[in-house]
């Protein structure tokens, strides 16, 4: 199929997709912001105003309420935006053929009539009849409820008339094993998935820990800002029996203690935090991999792929009376040499995705064009997969001139060894080389030969009468960066585990050549199937090299680490990685080679597949949850003064100081720096140099919580010191008012500056114009004498103004102090 003819077809017939929840519309959007409690209390007092003759207060707090919900809605587009992007990212991939290619576009873009390409581990994206297949199993549980795997092959007629379930594969099963290629029938709707009404979602949220504890904190204020209202209200009203003025103050009392921030925050930082990992080719599944990044003690990675590019190349070929090395030697390749080569390429797969099948297949053509040599005519006949028991694969090939049948195989080199029945001096011989070769870092197959005489072929590759041809070497080089970011990991208290399928020799080289510590120390599959729970638990403590390992022993490995009190994070990329990666703290799918299995059991998608990004996304988790951190410090900071302001002089019988008019306008600060400053701030040079935070630590700590109230208390204890001050200098409550107000302001811009992580004070955009707008703001109210009487403020000179700005920076002084108590 043409790319123009898929476009068109989008067009006739829609996207490959079932129907989503609909967005919320915007005056959907703006109703729930109307019902937040802050906005219903500032829309009763506006009321309260209107009914006492306070024209202006009532009509400024209603254009405060419009300012207040702009900004509610933009906060939640700007992280809808992000999720939005974040669920484009995620949306599976299909790989179809087009324009005589193969290429890999979103499955919402499949189009009836594509050439649809699936192996093992993949979810099948839309409806297909099979054009080819090759030991094909698929599990039907969506649809029919049967969790057996069904064997599907390729009609024979081409029609799907007859037994159609045994010649089309069917969207949102998935292959558990083999290979196929299929013509797209049907997509979204008209897909057998569409058609009973099924949809495929992601399993429903539950809240993760941080979650749990915010709504504890929202809980907690809530119930004490419902209480002090009705407290205030009723002090107020009975000893000044004035109950409008007693319901405002109420109001005030609840506005200065209500949590709004807080769920905002949470929300707002793990959005925008996720859309932050995506940049770094890390794409965040589950909210709770947000969190754990931080606590992560044990990374434990796979090498192919990971650690190296996973660009096989042919180095070297050996066989028992000659070795050739492609990067040394430059003469023509031996008839020997050449026929493992080619042996290597006959037991591979035409079409395959496997890089050492690539490799095989790119250097066999090289040499042959040198030599101008062409494959005889054969066909295939039949295939023998690798499997857990066997690791080689095997393919009978067919000659149409005598009909004779000659079957190659390649594997690794122990199981070709038992395959060919080898003597035991031969044996020993080819072990050796395998262990020189996986000592200069390859990954070595062998390769063997063996003849069929007749029609009838074994049930298992071991009825071959196979002899031995040789060992083929492959080269995998290092990814840049490798070594630096696994330093950067012990530097940050993260202790790196490499587990791999290879030698052990090949283990030990690659962990010597990034710095992984006791690299010449590992374990094998075949130790750990030796260890009882018990035994493995201790010795894992000292081994961080795992070699011959298949995917059950990974599980394993994690269930051994978290027994000893580590916080794991386990990458896979294959069907069977799934059960290690759902019983990680993190689980982590490689998003380029990785199956939809494993992807859908992780709790990140490295889009890249490299373990930098893993690394990146670790620095960026902590930086997000030392952000959400100092976010919440500064609530708590400033929060107290407003309350204490509130509260303390009804309780005394005093002159107020806050109306819903200056917690109005304050918020107008606190709502965005909480949400713009404190997620944009970057992170600190200590990030990666402390150890990480343990996972079931709260996100406050007693500690934490009375620091952050500390320096709330020192800012109320100045301004109320002013306040007080100014009633005793003779001045009127008015003026008195303004000059707490004015320090309350500049204290609140203080107290950003001091919980932010950057003490630069344009190293944060967010920061320069929260505060510029607030300080002209301030100036307006101060001095423009009909926006200080709406403020019940009097206007003041520059010398009042200074004394205010003397006592907030004092203030903010020694806030700064408290700040740096703080153990981390």
């Amino acid at each position: 199929m043409k790319s123009d003819q898929a476009r068109a077809l989008l067009e006739k017939d829609g996207y490959n997709e079932l129907p989503k929840a609909k967005k919320k519309s915007f005056l959907l959007l703006i109703w729930e912001v109307l019902r937040e409690p802050m906005i219903l209390l500032l829309l009763t007092g506006a009321g309260i105003y209107l009914a006492i003759g306070e024209i202006h207060d009532s009509l400024l707090l209603l254009a405060s309420v419009l300012v207040i919900v702009f900004i509610a809605i933009f906060q939640e587009r700007r992280s809808t935006r992000a999720v939005e992007a974040l669920r484009d990212l995620s949306s599976p991939r299909a790989r179809v053929w087009r324009d005589q290619r193969e290429i890999q576009i979103p499955s919402r873009e499949v189009v009836p009539g594509d050439t649809l390409i699936v192996k093992e581990g993949e979810r099948i994206v839309a409806d297909c009849l099979l054009l080819e297949s090759r030991s094909l199993e698929v599990d039907e549980s969506l649809l029919t409820g049967e969790s057996v795997p069904i064997s599907k092959s390729v009609s024979s007629d081409g029609s799907r008339l007859q037994f159609p379930s045994a010649f089309c594969i069917y969207s949102g099963t998935l292959v558990t094993r083999g290979f196929a290629t299929g013509k797209v029938i049907a997509t979204g709707l008209h897909s057998e998935l569409g058609k009973i009404g099924k949809t495929m979602q992601e399993a429903k949220d539950t809240k993760t820990r941080l979650q749990e504890e915010i709504a504890g904190l929202v809980r907690i204020f809530g119930t004490l800002g419902v209480i002090t209202s009705i407290v205030i209200t009723l002090a107020f009203g009975f000893t000044r029996h004035d109950w409008l003025q007693a319901l405002l103050a109420g109001i005030v009392a609840a506005l200065s203690l209500l949590p709004e921030e807080f769920p905002v925050v949470l929300t707002i930082f793990l959005a925008l935090g996720a859309w932050r990992l995506s940049k770094k080719q890390v794409l965040v599944r589950q909210p709770s991999a947000t969190e754990n990044l931080g606590s992560i003690t044990a990374l434990c990675t796979d090498k192919t792929g990971t650690l190296t590019l996973n660009q096989m190349s042919v180095e070297q070929i050996w066989t028992e009376h000659s070795q050739y090395h492609f990067h040394k030697n430059v003469e023509p390749l031996s008839a020997e040499i050449f026929s493992v080569l080619e042996a290597g390429f006959l037991a591979s797969y035409e079409n395959s995705f496997d890089p050492m099948e690539k490799a095989l297949q790119k250097t066999f053509k090289t040499e042959s064009e040198k030599v101008k040599y062409e494959l005889p005519k054969r066909s295939l006949e039949k295939d023998y997969p690798l499997s857990p028991d066997q690791l080689t694969m095997s393919f009978v090939w067919r000659s149409p001139i005598n009909q004779s049948r000659v079957v190659f195989s390649k594997g690794a080199p122990e199981a070709i060894v038992n395959l060919c029945n080898l003597e035991t001096r031969l044996q020993s011989v080819v072990l050796e080389q395998v262990f020189k070769m996986c000592e200069q870092g390859l990954r070595v197959i062998g390769v063997a030969k063996a003849s069929l005489s007749g029609s009838d072929f074994p049930k298992e590759q071991k009825g071959f009468q196979f002899s031995f041809l040789g060992l083929i070497g492959f080269i995998d080089p290092l990814r840049e960066g490798v070594k630096e970011a696994i330093t950067e990991c012990y530097q940050a208290g993260i202790r790196t585990i490499m587990i791999t399928g290879d030698h052990p020799a090949i283990a030990s080289k690659i962990a010597g050549d990034i710095g992984l510590k006791d690299s010449g120390s590992f374990l094998t599959g075949e130790d750990i199937e030796k260890l009882t729970d018990n035994d493995l638990r201790d010795r894992i403590k000292y081994v961080n090299v795992f070699a011959r390992v298949v995917p059950n022993q990974k599980l394993r490995i994690v269930k051994a680490l978290k027994a000893n009190g580590e916080t794991v994070a386990m990458t896979g990329d294959g069907v069977n990685d799934a059960p290690s990666l759902k019983w990680a703290d993190v689980g982590v799918a490689m998003g380029g080679r990785g199956t939809d299995v494993a992807r859908e059991a992780a709790d990140l998608i490295i889009l890249d597949d490299q373990f930098n990004s893993i690394v990146a996304g670790i620095r960026l988790g902590r930086r997000i949850f030392d952000n959400i951190q100092r976010a919440m410090s500064y609530l708590f900071a400033v929060h107290f003064p407003i309350a204490a302001l509130a509260i303390l002089p009804v309780l005394i019988g005093g002159p107020l100081i806050l109306f819903p008019i200056h917690i109005v306008f304050l918020e107008l600060i606190i709502d965005p720096a909480c949400t713009l400053v404190f997620e944009a701030e970057p992170e600190s040079a200590k990030t990666m140099k402390v150890p990480p935070r343990k996972l079931e630590k709260p996100l406050f700590s007693f500690q934490d919580i009375a620091l952050s109230l500390l320096q709330g208390m020192v800012v109320f204890a100045g301004i109320f010191m002013l306040f007080l001050w100014g009633l005793h200098q003779g001045w009127g409550e008015a003026q008195a008012r303004a000059m707490a107000f004015s320090a309350f302001v500049l204290s609140n811009v203080g107290l950003i500056f001091v919980n932010k992580t950057s003490k630069h004070v344009f190293s944060n955009l967010f920061f320069v114009v929260i505060s510029f707008a607030a300080l002209v703001l301030l100036m307006a109210i101060l001095f423009i004498e009909s926006l200080s009487k709406i403020f019940k403020l009097e206007t003041i000179d520059l010398t009042s103004l200074g004394i205010s700005a003397l006592v907030a920076v004092f203030c903010v002084f020694i806030a700064s102090k408290i700040k740096n108590l703080k153990i981390r």
